[in-house]
């Protein structure tokens, strides 16, 4: 009956498992974040822009006299 359990040949498997993908996921992560945080700084951009001039929903809630 072969030995079940702790191998080396296991360990070496598992630490280049993650030697390969511990690097590719910090990489995404950071991608994901980068753009992510773009797109709130573009969107809070925009949000900045409307005035009462140019957003119709300030017109309708504030009426000129």
């Amino acid at each position: 009956m072969p030995w079940q359990g702790f191998s080396v040949t296991n360990l070496l498997i598992l630490v280049v498992i993650l030697a390969v993908l511990w690097p590719l996921m910090r990489w995404l992560r950071r991608t994901v974040s980068e753009n992510r945080r773009q797109r709130w700084a573009r969107d809070d951009d925009e949000e900045l822009r409307y005035t009462e001039e140019n957003d119709p929903d300030l017109r309708r809630n504030h009426p000129e006299d």
